[in-house]
């Protein structure tokens, strides 16, 4: 089977999930992750791994942010 590319989106979707660049970074992040997800699809390209891994890591980025607010708003009232 010949090597096939990587998609540019699922890379950058796992680069921003790593560096979490707070909010704006893991929504980039995640919408990049599932472009890259639908382009790899149609495209028949590698790397789904690598988008799946970005768009659970900018998930999971997101939900520790949600969940930090709601915590830090309980603790002020």
């Amino acid at each position: 089977m010949p090597a096939t590319r990587t998609n540019g989106l699922a890379i950058a979707s796992l680069v921003l999930g790593v560096l979490w660049l707070f909010w704006l970074g893991s929504v980039v992040g995640l919408v990049l992750g599932l472009m890259a997800l639908k382009q790899i699809k149609t495209r028949n390209q590698g790397g789904r791994g690598v988008a799946i891994a970005g768009v659970v890591l900018c998930t999971l980025w997101l939900l520790v942010l949600v969940v930090t607010i709601i915590v830090g708003a309980s603790k002020g009232s």
